[in-house]
């Protein structure tokens, strides 16, 4: 791009993919609102939101349609692989994750588009009036670096390991979680109880159990027979034959 020999169909597919892109990168950021500990994190994020969809989206179909594509080329085409393949590990990551994980996942186009534009900026053929992508050399880069780069100095204070131990013991614990930030809420109590598996001398014990139950059962019965036996013997006229 900085010298103008990227093939220009290269360019207009990565215009159509990047318009998707940033959709799924709006949700991204509508995501970090949700996953913000705090309420300067949730004005950050939808900062950044606001900057995706309000001002980014619209200067990038306006350099669409410079290039000659339509709302509807860009609506009509579908989505790359490698495209989804990123964007669906972000929103998984900040799905499972906190916002620290949310942000890792999203550092590698954020950071990424302000180191290339630090890069394309010290070419010296890159403002060149024959350049055909000096108009995106001249924005986007610097667009990303100056909005949503904003605040991401700031990352290191997400750090898991500042968060309470309480926070951190509820993130892991599965059954409470969805209880932790209901703290008055009694903690989770399984219904049925829960049971470990028997090693296996415990499990040769329990099988020697239930068989000297059963031998004592047969005892007894027998006992009972040769009870009710001696009975029938000594009373012939009682109507029961052996």
């Amino acid at each position: 791009m900085a010298d103008g020999s990227l093939p220009e169909a290269a360019f207009r597919h990565y215009l159509v993919q990047d318009y998707l892109f940033l959709i799924e990168f709006a949700r991204a950021y509508a995501l970090s609102v949700y996953k913000s500990p705090k309420l300067a994190d949730m004005r950050e994020a939808a900062a950044g939101l606001s900057a995706i969809l309000d001002v980014e989206m619209n200067l990038h179909l306006k350099l669409c349609a410079g290039w000659g594509l339509s709302l509807s080329d860009l609506e009509q085409t579908p989505p790359a692989a490698e495209m989804l393949a990123y964007t669906r590990y972000v929103l998984d990551a900040g799905m499972r994750g906190d916002l620290l994980a949310l942000k890792v996942a999203l550092a590698p186009c954020v950071i990424g588009y302000a180191e290339i534009g630090t890069r394309l900026a010290s070419r010296p053929d890159a403002d060149a009036a024959t350049n055909p992508y000096r108009v995106w050399i001249a924005n986007r880069p610097r667009r990303i670096n100056q909005v949503l780069l904003h605040g991401w100095s700031t990352l290191a204070t997400l750090r898991s390991a500042s968060l309470p131990t309480d926070r951190r013991q509820g993130e892991e614990d599965t059954a409470n979680s969805g209880l932790r930030r209901e703290p008055e809420l009694p903690d989770h109590v399984a219904i049925a109880k829960e049971t470990t598996e028997p090693t296996p001398a415990e499990e040769f014990a329990v099988v020697l159990d239930d068989d000297e139950d059963a031998v004592r059962q047969s005892r007894l019965l027998r006992q009972q027979m040769r009870g009710v036996a001696r009975q029938v013997a000594m009373d012939p006229n009682d109507g029961m034959e052996l």
